[in-house]
């Protein structure tokens, strides 16, 4: 092993890290253990119980559809298909959400792509390119037979 300082100091504090790594993921281990005895214990008094009969946590950002709706919102006000990062700022501008920094314009543009893929499966956008890593989308058109 190497004598310099710096070194061992890295080494020290990975060690650290690994240890805080391995006790959480024991916190998490005995959490869903918890939870699965909860989820026993709830069915045993409610036959009708199941775990996805529980109400879905709402997301962070929107109501139940919200997303849908303001994304189609502004690619129907748009007159060019938008790439994936400016639906995310349209969408946060109409929401008033700040992204104050990148991590946040990150994740929230997560939250966009996750409801764009969805709204494509149902049929009512499509994907018309790309720019570099980024998806180009605009309302889908009707089929004219």
């Amino acid at each position: 092993m190497s004598t310099n300082p710096i070194i061992s100091g890295l080494l020290d504090k990975k060690k650290e890290i690994l240890g805080s790594i391995e006790g959480y993921e024991a916190l998490i281990k005995k959490a869903r253990l918890n939870l699965s005895v909860l989820n026993q214990t709830i069915a045993l008094f409610d036959e009708s119980y199941t775990k996805t009969s529980t109400r879905k946590m709402p997301h962070r950002y929107f109501e139940t559809g919200e997303a849908k709706k303001l994304i189609l919102d502004v690619l129907k006000s748009s007159d060019v298909p938008l790439k994936t990062n400016e639906i995310a700022l349209r969408v946060a501008e109409k929401k008033g959400i700040p992204l104050d920094n990148e991590a946040q314009q990150h994740n929230f543009q997560k939250t966009i792509i996750a409801s764009l893929s969805t709204i494509e499966a149902s049929g009512l956008v499509q994907k018309v390119g790309k720019d570099g890593l980024m998806i180009i989308w605009k309302i889908k058109e009707l089929d004219s037979k």
